[in-house]
């Protein structure tokens, strides 16, 4: 595809509504060239937002992230992730 540029990035991101448990609870952030350019923080199971992120002709990374969130509380005996079943659906890159 000669000539065509990428100009954006499409996708849905969120926690499976199947996650093992209800305690999943994520930031999702997307870099390009290590910047944010999208965040969503606090995201819990079977939540789920739509990305879009427009893109220049000069970026050349792109990153898409999932991390707990700082303020997530899970009982006693359960590990920060637990229940952190992320994902980044459908993603498109545009071309134009």
């Amino acid at each position: 595809l000669q000539g065509m540029l990428i100009s954006r990035f499409l996708s849905v991101c969120g926690i499976s509504q199947t996650a093992a448990s209800d305690y999943g609870m994520a930031d999702m952030y997307v870099l390009v060239d290590g910047q944010v350019r999208f965040m969503q923080k606090g995201i819990r199971k079977g939540q789920s937002c739509d990305v879009r992120v427009d893109l220049r002709e000069e970026d050349q990374f792109l990153t898409l992230v999932a991390v707990t969130s700082p303020d997530k509380q899970v009982p006693e005996g359960y590990n920060q992730e637990h229940g952190d079943w992320c994902l980044f659906g459908e993603p498109v890159l545009v071309l134009e």
